[in-house]
């Protein structure tokens, strides 16, 4: 008996190893989605500089509504469910492109789908953005759009004093 249970106990090993080994296969062959930014390794005043540049807008938004819309992607047979995120953001400064009290956008959840993602109402942000018509903004990609830290925050709030700063003499040097 005990000669039975050896071969037995090795194909078994061997079968789940390789059913292990095509269910990975098979996982790795399904669309994936991802975004990827390049680093150009400049200095983050240069950043800031370059980012001012190719934006069309650059300012500090609150959102004062965020509406969730169920949205479905088709990619061939599939269908793939997300959500888009419909934001209303009041302006509070601009430093360029934007002559409006309210800005609106649309995001998707953010991460492998290159938008934000989520915001929260009641913060600030600091919005990187392009116009596509009156004041709709998209950010979306690997643009520098982030949530301003909040007064308790004092090292964070050193580096966005200094971004700001900057982005201010930016848009006076226009």
């Amino acid at each position: 008996m005990r000669s039975l249970t050896r071969p037995l106990l090795r194909w078994t090993r061997i079968s789940l190893r390789l059913l292990a080994t095509i269910a990975l296969w098979a996982l790795s062959s399904l669309p994936a989605q991802a975004c990827s930014c390049v680093d150009t390794s400049e200095s983050e005043a240069e950043s800031i500089k370059s980012s001012f540049k190719w934006a069309g807008a650059v300012f500090i938004g609150t959102p004062v509504e965020v509406t969730v819309q169920k949205r479905e992607l088709q990619l061939g047979d599939r269908t793939i469910p997300y959500d888009n995120y419909h934001v209303r953001l009041a302006v509070k400064e601009s430093f360029k492109g934007i002559t409006t009290d309210y800005a609106v956008s649309d995001t998707g959840s953010g991460g492998g789908d290159c938008s934000y993602g989520k915001m929260e109402t009641g913060h600030d942000y600091l919005i990187y953005a392009t116009i596509s018509r009156n004041s709709y903004v998209e950010f979306r990609g690997c643009n520098p759009t982030h949530m301003l830290p909040p007064d308790d925050w004092k090292r964070e709030r050193k580096r966005a004093a200094k971004e700001l700063a900057l982005l201010r003499k930016l848009s006076r040097s226009r």
